[in-house]
């Protein structure tokens, strides 16, 4: 475990006294958390849930056609997921909190790969891995060339991503600063993630409330800000940043992939929204190091308030951009379907 974090002190259950500075205690601990959630999950599949989960798997139009909602479905299956994640997350830190840092650099380095190889099932050809690569650069290209308003909401999208991301990664430095005991740091997860999964559901009707423009300037401030925040604000008051920011996670996610979806055909939105993952990776990679430079060097505050400075700047500008952008394309449709009603 991480230096100077200290062990909780023993405690009686059911009359056996829990010692914690034995490493058997700790796996008798995680053998009972494992085998209390292999009992959970065999529970639901035998549920009705689990089978609408199976329908979707098989065939998500007919579902969709009975009248399911899917997307409540999809969400209700993250946030179980999240959740599981988080106990095993837990039991990660147990063993070593640098562990689970290892883990997810692997998972976040694969989906470079992945995220290359992603395309629309029926644009798919013999050839292999060069033709798809070749179909990648040249939606890549056209982003880049033609449509400003997609390459600044792709950018936008990544960089907010991207935030949320070293969020999460730099949660366990914030979990010490707060002096949460060890044993909770898979709880606290748990439920940041849980947070997150429910915000998620209400994410579209925020945004309809709010309006487009209003939901994301929202987003680009809140976000950084709370980075910003969670560096500079006593350890007591952690934990409130912390939920409002996971909270606002589950907002941003969904809303920002339908800004993207909207803006793209569906034969190249698989191959966009897979650049999208790949440049968020690209930005976390840039991000990521600097943020603990600074923190090796300064302190977790620094590293904290310097990145979300930075991340506010690059947000807001993209921002700017794509709206600008946006703006120019609608005028330019505008005027085709006046001109289109006057030729009529």
């Amino acid at each position: 475990g991480l230096s100077g974090v200290e062990r909780p002190d023993p405690i009686l259950f059911f009359g056996i006294t829990l010692d914690f500075t034995n490493w058997l205690t700790w796996a008798y601990v995680v053998l009972f958390i494992a085998l209390l959630c292999l009992l959970v999950l065999n529970r639901l599949e035998k549920t009705r849930l689990s089978s609408i989960f199976k329908s979707i798997g098989a065939s998500r139009d007919l579902v969709s056609s009975v009248g399911v909602n899917i997307l409540k479905y999809e969400i209700i299956g993250f946030v179980i997921a999240c959740f599981f994640a988080g106990i095993a997350g837990g039991g990660l830190a147990l063993i070593s909190l640098r562990l689970p840092f290892y883990v997810q650099a692997f998972i976040a380095t694969s989906a470079i790969p992945a995220s290359l190889t992603l395309v629309e099932p029926h644009l798919q050809r013999p050839g292999g891995t060069h033709d798809r690569m070749k179909q990648v650069t040249a939606v890549l290209v056209k982003i880049i060339r033609h449509e400003k308003d997609l390459r600044f909401n792709l950018l936008f999208s990544s960089i907010i991503g991207a935030a949320t991301l070293l969020m999460a990664w730099f949660a366990q430095p914030l979990f010490e600063k707060m002096l949460l005991p060890l044993a909770l740091f898979g709880v606290a997860w748990t439920a940041l993630n849980l947070i997150t999964g429910g915000s998620s559901v209400l994410a579209h009707r925020i945004e309809q409330r709010l309006g487009e423009l209003q939901t994301l300037r929202l987003i680009a401030v809140s976000i950084p800000l709370l980075i910003v925040l969670s560096g500079i604000v006593p350890a007591y008051a952690i934990i409130p940043v912390l939920v409002v920011f996971y909270f606002l996670r589950g907002i941003a996610t969904p809303v920002l992939k339908d800004y993207i979806n909207q803006r793209t055909g569906t034969e190249v939105r698989a191959t966009v929204m897979s650049l999208r993952d790949l440049t968020i990776r690209v930005f976390f990679s840039l991000f990521a190091p600097m943020a603990g430079w600074l923190t090796d060097h300064y302190s977790l505050g620094t590293g904290l308030a310097v990145m979300g400075g930075f991340l506010m700047i690059f947000s807001l500008l993209t921002l700017v951009l794509f709206m600008k952008y946006r703006s120019k394309n609608q005028n330019l449709l505008t005027e085709k379907y006046e001109s289109l009603q006057n030729e009529k």
